[in-house]
C-alpha cells in the first residue's frame, strides 16, 4: 500500500513551478482563543492574601484567615472578588472603574459643603420651639442671699429702717477707741489670782465648750505660769490675754445688761484685747498651733462685740495660717485613715487634735460667715456651697467614765466634743440640701416643675434631720430641760432654723 503522503509530494513536484496553487487549510475541532490574548500578555491571577504576597509565599486563601496568618496572629486581607477568570482586558477595565468611583467620591466631598449651604434655612425663617410654660426660677430665689438683701424684702419694710452696718461698725470702733490701757487690770491680775480663776471659768464655760481648739488642763496651767512670771510679748501672753477678752464679756445664753457697752466688764475686755493686738503681729509669720488659735479667739471676740467684717478677716488668717499643718497633707491623710481601720492611735494624738479642731473652727466660721456678708471677691460659687472636707476631726484620747464622771472639766470637754461634732454633722446635712436644690433649680428651670421636684425631696431630708436629732447623746438632746443645755442653745437655733430658712425662702417669692 502506498503511503499518501508520499503520492501527494509527488503530485507536487510534478505540477512545477509554472503552476502554483495556494495552500490547503487544515481545520481541527479545538477551541478557538480567549480574547485579547493577541494583544496582551497574560498573567498568573493574583490570589495570595497581602501578607503571603509580600512574603513570596504561598497561600491556602482560607476564610476568614489563612493558615500563615491565623498562625502569627496577623491581619489576613485578601481580594473581596475572585479575578482568577478575568483576562488582562477585563483586569484592566475595572481598574479605571475603581479610579472613576474614587474621583466621584473626592467630588461629591468637596461639593457637600457648598450643597449644605445653599440649602441652608435662614435663621429668622427657621421654627422656634414653644416657649416654656410658667415663670422660670433664678438660683437667688433658691439659696437665700446675705442678711441685708432679705431685709430688702417688701414684708420687712413696716419694721423700719434699721441701723446700716456701717454705723454699728462706727459704733464699734468708737467703743474699742474709747477702752483704756490694760496696765492697771494686768497689776490686778498679779494681785488677784482668783480673778483669773473666774475669767478662766467663764472662758472654758461659756465660750471654749463651742470650739474645743484649747486643751483645758495645760491651758490653764499655761495662763497661771503666764500670769506669775508677768505679760511679755511671748505668743503665750497673746493667748492669755484673749482668753481674758472672752471671758470678760461671756455670759450664759440670754440677756447680758452686765457686758453691755460701757460697763466695767466690757472696758476691762476690750483693754485685754488690745493688749493680746499688739502681740499678735508676731504670730503672723509662726507656724505654731498657737497662732491659729490667737487669730481664731480673735474673730470670736469680734463676733461678741458684733463686728461681724473683722471677724471674718480674723477667721481667714487663721485659716490660713491652718495650712500648714502636717495632718491636711496627702500622706497623713493616708496614714490616718490606715490606723483608723487597723485600729491603731497616732503618737501625736494630742497634737493632731489641736491642729484639726482650730482648722474645722477656722474653716466653718469662716464659710458660715462668708455666706452672710456682702464680699464682692469672696463670693461662693453653687460648687463651693455644697462643699465640705471629707473628714471629722479626731477627738481627744478617751478617758475612762470614772474619771470622766468625777471630774467636770473631763465632762465639760467630752460634751463640747459631743457638740462640736453633732454640729459638723448637722452643717453637711445643709450642704448636702443645698446642692440638691440647686440642681433641681438646673433640671426644672420652670418655677412651678421646681416646686413640685422640691416638694418630693423634702421627705428624704427630713428623715435623715429626724436620724441627726435621734443620735444626739442625753447632754445634747431636744429632749432635755432647756436649763440644763443653756450653754448651747443658741447654737441649737442653727438646727431649728437653719434647715427651714430654704423653705421659707422659697415660700416668700411663691406666695401671690
Amino acid at each position: 500500500m502506498a503511503d499518501p503522503l508520499s503520492a501527494e509530494n509527488h503530485v507536487s513536484s510534478a505540477s512545477g513551478p509554472s503552476d502554483p496553487e495556494p495552500p490547503t487549510t487544515i481545520k481541527t475541532g479545538s477551541r478557538p482563543s480567549a480574547r485579547g490574548t493577541a494583544f496582551y500578555q497574560r498573567k498568573r491571577a493574583v490570589k495570595a492574601c497581602q501578607v503571603c504576597r509580600a512574603r513570596r509565599t504561598k497561600c491556602d486563601n482560607l476564610k476568614p484567615s489563612c493558615s500563615f496568618c491565623l498562625k502569627v496572629g496577623a491581619t489576613c486581607i485578601q481580594s473581596p472578588v475572585d479575578l482568577s477568570s478575568f483576562d488582562p482586558a477585563s483586569l484592566k477595565i475595572l481598574e479605571r472603574l475603581d479610579d472613576l468611583e474614587e474621583l466621584m467620591r473626592s467630588a461629591s466631598m468637596d461639593g457637600s459643603s457648598n450643597k449644605t449651604r445653599v440649602v441652608e434655612v435662614p435663621v429668622e425663617q427657621r421654627p422656634e420651639p414653644p416657649p416654656p410654660v410658667g415663670p422660670g426660677i433664678q438660683i437667688g430665689m433658691i439659696i437665700p442671699g446675705v442678711p441685708e438683701q432679705v431685709m430688702a424684702w417688701s414684708i420687712f419694710q413696716s419694721f423700719g429702717n434699721a441701723v446700716g452696718s456701717d454705723e454699728m461698725m462706727l459704733s464699734a470702733a468708737s467703743t474699742s477707741l474709747a477702752a483704756g490701757s490694760p496696765a492697771s487690770l494686768l497689776g490686778a491680775l498679779d494681785m488677784e489670782p482668783r480673778r483669773v480663776n473666774d475669767l478662766l471659768d467663764s472662758f472654758f464655760t461659756h465660750v471654749h465648750v463651742k470650739n474645743p481648739i484649747l486643751d483645758e488642763t495645760s491651758t490653764r496651767r499655761m495662763v497661771s505660769t503666764t500670769v506669775m512670771d508677768g505679760i511679755d510679748w511671748s505668743p503665750e501672753s497673746c493667748l492669755s490675754l484673749l482668753i481674758f477678752a472672752l471671758g470678760s464679756v461671756a455670759t450664759p445664753f440670754g440677756p447680758s445688761h452686765e457686758t453691755m457697752p460701757g460697763t466695767i466688764p466690757h472696758s476691762g475686755a476690750q483693754s485685754f484685747f488690745k493688749a493680746a493686738q499688739k502681740r499678735l503681729g508676731v504670730l503672723l509669720s509662726s507656724d505654731d498651733v498657737i497662732a491659729a488659735q490667737c487669730l481664731f479667739l480673735s474673730g470670736v471676740y469680734m463676733m461678741c462685740t458684733f463686728q461681724p467684717i473683722k471677724a471674718w478677716r480674723y477667721f481667714v488668717q487663721a485659716l490660713a495660717s491652718c495650712q500648714q499643718f502636717a495632718f491636711l497633707t496627702p500622706e497623713s491623710q493616708q496614714r490616718y485613715h490606715s490606723s483608723q481601720e487597723s485600729g491603731n492611735e497616732l503618737h501625736d494624738h494630742s497634737i493632731d487634735t489641736l491642729q484639726q479642731a482650730v482648722y474645722w473652727s477656722s474653716w466653718k466660721s469662716e464659710r458660715e460667715m462668708r455666706g452672710d456678708l456682702y464680699l464682692p471677691d469672696f463670693s461662693l460659687s453653687d460648687k463651693e456651697l455644697a462643699f465640705y472636707p471629707p473628714f471629722f476631726p479626731t477627738p481627744p484620747a478617751p478617758k475612762a467614765e470614772i474619771e470622766a464622771s468625777s471630774d467636770p472639766r473631763l465632762a465639760r470637754e467630752r460634751t463640747s466634743w459631743y457638740f462640736y461634732l453633732s454640729e459638723i454633722s448637722l452643717r453637711r446635712l445643709a450642704s448636702r440640701i443645698s446642692a440638691e436644690m440647686v440642681g433641681l433649680q438646673t433640671k426644672h428651670p420652670r418655677r412651678q416643675a421646681y416646686l413640685a421636684a422640691a416638694a418630693a425631696a423634702v421627705r428624704q431630708y427630713e428623715e435623715q434631720a429626724e436620724e441627726w436629732i435621734a443620735s444626739l447623746p442625753p447632754g445634747l438632746s431636744f429632749s432635755e430641760p432647756a436649763a440644763e443645755d443653756d450653754h448651747f442653745l443658741n447654737r441649737y437655733s442653727f438646727g431649728r432654723a437653719k434647715l427651714p430658712k430654704y423653705a421659707i425662702h422659697v415660700g416668700y417669692w411663691n406666695t401671690p
